[in-house]
């Protein structure tokens, strides 16, 4: 009721197929002069009209009108798919799982720019699309790859050469890796791996035994030098000279070479002439006692 009541500038209308009763003094006191109904001449006459609507009943009715615009020469408004498809295309897509970032694209892809204004509700279901892929977008996981080499590296320390202390820095390292990060926390990720590698590196190990080395160069030191070539004796300096000192168990190996090294010394001497090496130690020890003799039995000086 009332819906044009008062309405002094109206003078045309348009009234669609559907309509089936017009409210009292709906054109009430309105100057109507014409009216396209979508209809036919019956649809009019089984049209209800209130009291009131005098104007209405004395316009010039026109049937059968097309009261829609025809859209379908008109260009669909994509004003809001160039807003979604701007917003996508600014998104920095390599921080996405390749299966949403194609989920967008297709959505994007999908768009049909030929598509007329009769198609408006298509042209708004793209819009949907696209916003709903944006909202699904899932980052990707973080790269792991040198956490992985870290822990593999860390899996490979020989624990039973190491300080309790230094395998509890190390443990604890390992322990403190979190899985399942995706990319936007990669500097947490890589502090992992930096850690680790870390705790590896301040790893400290027991002291190599050299045991076998002090009793070679113990061995060396009671050559008598005198009795030999210089040429042998510098093959056994060199091999004496040539150990290194604080080397810790990973490097044992090393450090039994050196006492090797200085017994193959000493043995080549002896090869030489094992009896000549057995008159010499003999004659070392008797020219010892005659000089103790001599000393004991010389007069004193006045």
């Amino acid at each position: 009721e009332e819906s044009f009541y008062n309405c002094t500038s109206l003078k045309s209308v348009s009234l669609p197929k559907s309509l089936i009763e017009i409210g009292k003094n709906s054109f009430y006191n309105t100057p109507l002069e014409t009216v396209y109904f979508e209809g036919s001449e019956l649809d009019w006459k089984y049209l209800t009209v209130g009291e009131g609507n005098e104007a209405l009943q004395n316009a010039t009715v026109y049937f059968d009108c097309k009261i829609y615009p025809d859209l379908s020469d008109e260009p669909a408004d994509f004003s809001a798919v160039d807003e979604a498809i701007e917003r996508a295309n600014a998104i920095d897509k390599s921080l996405y799982s390749d299966e949403s970032v194609a989920a967008l694209e297709k959505a994007v892809n999908s768009v049909d720019k030929t598509l007329t204004a009769d198609k408006q509700s298509t042209v708004d279901d793209y819009v949907s699309a696209i916003n709903a892929a944006i909202r699904g977008l899932k980052y990707r996981q973080a790269d792991y790859y040198s956490v992985e080499a870290a822990l593999d590296a860390a899996s490979k320390v020989r624990r039973e050469y190491c300080t309790e202390e230094s395998l509890a820095a190390l443990d604890s390292a390992v322990n403190a890796v979190e899985y399942g990060l995706d990319i936007r926390r990669q500097s947490e990720v890589s502090e992992y791996a930096r850690t680790i590698n870390a705790a590896l590196a301040a790893i400290k190990y027991f002291d190599a035994n050299y045991s076998a080395v002090d009793a070679a160069v113990a061995a060396a030191a009671k050559v008598e030098r005198s009795m030999w070539s210089d040429t042998s004796l510098a093959r056994l300096d060199a091999a004496v000279n040539s150990v290194e000192y604080g080397l810790d168990i990973t490097q044992q190996s090393t450090v039994d070479l050196f006492a090797d090294s200085i017994n193959r010394a000493i043995a080549a001497i002896r090869s030489q002439n094992p009896a000549l090496y057995g008159i010499c130690e003999k004659t070392a020890a008797i020219a010892g006692c005659s000089t103790y003799m001599s000393r004991r039995h010389a007069k004193p000086h006045k």
